[in-house]
């Protein structure tokens, strides 16, 4: 290991954990440390093969000078801490030890502050840049190091985060060879463009409201909160009906096969019912669709009964 250059990750998100996956056999760098949450549910065993140690704590309080992360990372001198994924602020002392960066998709400085892949395909926009900015103390005001156009479009938010995947070991392997050979540089973000930012999306924001929303917001939305990545903390969207919830975790624009169509819309409460279109719909024997408020139809494809 003599000669290596070390660099430190923090992360919860799965796909976070995808990049640094990404970036282990990069020459003259290893990493150093992987810090988490307490609760975060993902097989680390393959990192702690290579070495790697794995450090849970409190993303509130263990990063600040006093806490176990801040020593813990003080302590390896590292050259640069990645923080993809991260949804908490990085205390001034750690970004003062070394370049912290963050992977983060907007058209910037539009498109900052939280969920904003989600935000950006509930808006209707279908392609962004994932940029790897440095960490300051305003919220994703950082300047830029390099970026890459992604796709927004497809039926499901799982397609765009691997996209973004892939673009974060492209640009991080190219952030780590110019930060080692001295050819890395940053560019601030365009002060003549006005600046938006995003709130967190919220459980209720995935409720749909089919009497006031077009198609294709209902499809945005659909698509925007169907990520399968255990540690998300976006909820699905959902029907609501009396107690219980129907959720809509797949659909589409596009009609599917010739056959009995259902209007989602016409069934009660009756939890018994809707288990059953539930399998049904999964099973590919029955149609289903959500009329929306410009008369077109959003076609469901998967779905599943809720408490």
């Amino acid at each position: 290991m003599n000669g290596e250059r070390l660099f430190i990750w923090c992360t919860y998100r799965d796909w976070s954990f995808h990049v640094l996956e990404g970036l282990l056999d990069l020459p003259g760098w290893r990493c150093g440390l992987i810090v988490t949450t307490p609760d975060c549910r993902y097989d680390f065993s393959p990192f702690e093969r290579r070495g790697i140690d794995i450090l849970r704590l409190d993303p509130r309080r263990d990063l600040k000078p006093e806490g176990i992360g801040f020593k813990a990372i003080r302590d390896r001198s590292p050259q640069a801490a990645f923080h993809y994924g991260w949804s908490w602020l990085v205390p001034p002392a750690l970004l003062a030890l070394c370049p912290n960066v963050t992977l983060h998709p907007g058209k910037l400085p539009k498109d900052r502050g939280g969920s904003p892949i989600q935000n950006q395909i509930r808006n209707g926009e279908d392609w962004t840049y994932a940029n790897i900015i440095e960490l300051v103390s305003g919220l994703d005001e950082g300047p830029i190091y390099l970026r890459q156009r992604i796709s927004l479009v497809g039926d499901d938010a799982d397609a765009v985060w691997a996209r973004m995947t892939m673009a974060g070991v492209v640009l991080s392997r190219r952030f780590l060879s110019g930060l080692a050979d001295g050819t890395l540089t940053a560019t601030p973000q365009d002060a003549t463009i006005e600046p938006t930012l995003y709130k967190r999306v919220r459980p209720e924001d995935a409720e749909l409201h089919p009497a006031v929303q077009s198609a294709r917001q209902i499809y945005d939305i659909i698509r925007a909160h169907n990520e399968t990545d255990a540690n998300s903390y976006v909820a699905r969207a959902y029907l609501r009906r009396g107690t219980h919830r129907l959720i809509i975790e797949r659909a589409s624009l596009i009609a599917a096969a010739a056959g009995e169509h259902l209007d989602l819309s016409t069934i009660d409460a009756d939890g018994g019912r809707w288990a059953e279109i539930a399998l049904g719909v999964n099973d590919g024997l029955m149609r289903a669709f959500i009329p929306a408020a410009d008369g077109f139809p959003v076609h469901v494809t998967r779905l599943r009964v809720a408490s």
